[in-house]
């Protein structure tokens, strides 16, 4: 997910594993280069930064502010899916 307008993305570290080149393929059918900033394999988080700018992002919300049993959104590209989202309550206390 893109989470700023000058191209950082937050994904799996799962996902990155031992890459060492790297590409976002964006909704738009474009091919941008990415570079890893960092990962925590511990977390399974992985912060990449595309070479592009001026790109549509996610705000990511206030995890203080969730409430037990609130909807919550998961989207990837599971299994070679595109831009798929799940849903549901039940969030964990």
């Amino acid at each position: 997910v893109i989470i700023t307008p000058d191209g950082y993305v937050l994904t799996n570290a799962h996902v990155v594993g031992e890459a060492t080149k790297m590409s976002a393929l964006l909704t738009d059918g474009r091919s941008i280069e990415a570079r890893l900033i960092g990962k925590d394999v511990a977390t399974d988080l992985a912060l990449l930064q595309l070479g592009a700018g001026g790109l549509p992002y996610a705000t990511l919300g206030d995890s203080d502010k969730l409430l037990v049993g609130q909807l919550v959104i998961a989207i990837g590209n599971p299994l070679g899916f595109q831009s798929t989202v799940s849903a549901g309550g039940g969030l964990a206390a």
